[in-house]
């Protein structure tokens, strides 16, 4: 039997990580949360602990997990930004989309993950992700039309046409085309009506000139 004891929280934070008999075990969860939430433990130790919390996904984490997002420490407040993905609350989701927009590219990668793990069953989250993906690094967007493509809800089919018509490159609205094309809903057809006629984007060879194909 675990004892819920400061000292066995950190026990626990130290070896749980790797344990998966750690996995449902909420007993610790809040000896954990407390360890995450003071400022005086050691960085390191805090996000063993994250990650142990994550493990156990009680409820009752999600207080000191979205607390660890804002902590000054960007190691911690990443590893915080991929737990709380197994958290799909809204509180979870207005967090993961304030940090999506910062300027710190791990931090912006590893909350998009996350996003992108809650809205696998909810398309509202995930389209409100394609107005600011034109700007996101191309494994990013590949990320986001994936998770796209494997959600069926109407929502996800517009924003998959929203990424057709928006400013992102080849590569991007031809996955996109093609999530379409495996779609048999009528948003689907819509999406695609008008461009029937148009070549679906192919990328170019790396090195290849732009203009060859007009010879």
């Amino acid at each position: 039997m675990w004892i819920c004891s400061d000292l066995s929280a950190k026990a626990t934070a130290r070896r749980g990580h790797r344990r998966p008999g750690l996995i449902g075990h909420r007993p610790a969860a809040g000896p954990l949360a407390d360890l995450v939430a003071d400022e005086a433990e050691a960085r390191g130790l805090q996000a063993r602990a994250v990650r142990a919390l994550e493990l156990i996904g009680a409820p009752e984490s999600v207080v000191a997990l979205l607390s660890a997002t804002r902590s000054p420490s960007q190691a911690l407040r990443l590893r915080a930004a991929e737990a709380v993905g197994s958290f799909p609350t809204t509180e979870v989701v207005a967090r993961l989309e304030e940090m999506a927009g910062e300027d710190d590219s791990e931090i912006t990668r590893a909350a998009v993950r996350s996003l992108c793990r809650i809205g696998s069953g909810d398309g509202l989250v995930l389209s409100a992700l394609v107005g600011r993906a034109a700007w996101w690094p191309l494994p990013m967007q590949r990320m986001l039309v994936a998770a796209l493509a494997d959600c069926q809800a109407a929502e996800a089919t517009a924003a998959l046409g929203r990424l057709v018509d928006g400013p992102f490159g080849e590569e991007i609205r031809a996955r996109a085309v093609q999530a379409l094309g495996r779609r048999r809903a009528p948003q689907s057809v819509a999406a695609l009506s008008g461009r029937s006629t148009d070549p679906v984007p192919v990328a170019r060879p790396r090195g290849a000139c732009p203009c060859a194909h007009r010879r």
